[in-house]
């Protein structure tokens, strides 16, 4: 009788423990990622709707790629699908770190215009001189990729904008990243605080961070497409992605095809022998730029590489910060200056195509040595407008 109840509570305890683990089998078979579906042609959205494991289908047909959460099972299916060319984790996009932050109102170097002052940035890269012409940016579109904006700010216009963050339906700054820098490209003139690269530019909030900084590439890729879908001129995108990925750079490749120029932050990692230009700016058709400081020489966070394309004043830049003007550096900063130097390109040669206003940009820019630190040297957009307008 003793062996008997033995036996039956072993078999119980196996039967127990049997039904435990293929429990924990099926959660995890349960548990599913995001992913990036690269398709060959138009993606088949049927096909994922019939695929057990998959949900949360969300399709950017223009580039032909579908983001979805897929369980293990549901990504070993697809995978060796002919329809489909590749499948992809769905990255992590951030904000590039504030390299520092200091509450100085004022800088002793900023020239000073009644109560409004010129950043050295500004005055560095000869916008001002630009200003000087009436050359302020009008009419161009800018979207901004980025935390948002403070829509509320009196030294700011915002035209518009939208919120690809998971709950946000409003495109107001939560981080202050995204302030910051569309205080560099566009702050007023106002006699008030201080006057951006292109103070008379539309500027768009295009919300794709969280209040951490934190995004995805799916977030990214459909503001992307929204700015392409608005007619906007150029975007702003000074954030950093280490991962390479198919379906932005497609994303990048569909906005220039279609008139929005890219320019993107080359990340604050610092000099590396090899090259670490960030993701999206170390794509080919991406602007991709990296910083200086006041004495013309690389700041010591940027990045570098082949990619890099331009250099602008991306260290000790005042800008806006919650109710305040702050000093702060990083290659946001500078990717700022030479979006704004776009847009006043862009309000003088309305129809000049974007190849070309390249071209004058980095033909005109000041030689500062190394391309693989420097690119084609610091952004002078008074010479690119100069040279231009002699070849026009």
């Amino acid at each position: 009788m003793f062996k008997a109840l033995c036996l039956a509570s072993l078999s119980l305890t196996l039967f127990i423990a049997t039904e435990s683990l293929t429990a924990a089998e099926e959660k995890r078979n349960d548990k599913s990622d995001k992913y990036l579906i690269n398709f060959k042609q138009t993606p088949d959205l049927k096909l994922l709707e019939e695929t057990q494991g998959v949900s949360d289908i969300d399709a950017y047909s223009e580039i032909s790629v579908v983001s979805a959460n897929l369980t293990p099972e549901a990504l070993k299916s697809l995978t060796n699908n002919t329809l489909i060319e590749t499948i992809e984790i769905d990255a992590t996009i951030s904000i590039i770190p504030f390299q520092s932050i200091s509450s100085n109102t004022l800088l002793s170097d900023a020239e000073t215009t009644a109560e409004q002052m010129i950043p050295w940035g500004v005055a560095d890269i000869g916008a001002d001189k630009a200003h000087m012409q009436g050359i302020t940016g009008k009419g161009v579109k800018i979207g901004i990729l980025d935390s948002g904006i403070d829509y509320k700010h009196k030294d700011l216009r915002i035209s518009g904008g939208i919120s690809f963050v998971d709950g946000k339906s409003d495109y107001m700054d939560d981080n202050g990243h995204g302030t910051f820098v569309t205080g560099i490209i566009a702050s007023l003139n106002n006699n008030y605080g201080l006057i951006g690269v292109a103070p008379d530019a539309d500027i768009y909030a295009i919300k794709v961070v969280n209040f951490l900084g934190n995004g995805s590439y799916s977030s990214l890729i459909k503001g992307i497409e929204w700015a392409v879908k608005q007619d906007l001129d150029v975007i702003n995108i000074s954030l950093e992605g280490t991962e390479e990925s198919k379906a932005l750079r497609k994303a990048v490749d569909h906005a220039i095809k279609n008139g929005t120029m890219v320019v993107a932050s080359s990340g604050n990692s610092g000099y590396n022998s090899k090259g670490n230009v960030a993701y999206p700016a170390a794509y080919e058709k991406a602007f991709a730029v990296g910083a200086t400081d006041q004495e013309h020489q690389l700041a010591s966070f940027s990045n570098v590489g082949k990619q890099l394309d331009i250099v602008a004043p991306g260290q000790d830049i005042i800008s806006i910060f919650a109710d305040d003007y702050v000093t702060s550096g990083g290659t946001s900063m500078a990717t700022a200056h030479v979006t704004g130097s776009i847009a006043l390109m862009r309000s003088m040669f309305p129809e000049m195509k974007d190849k070309e206003i390249e071209k004058y940009v980095e033909k005109s820019a000041l030689r500062l040595g190394d391309t693989f630190k420097y690119g084609r040297g610091l952004i002078q957009v008074d010479k690119a407008l100069e040279l231009a307008s002699r070849h026009k």
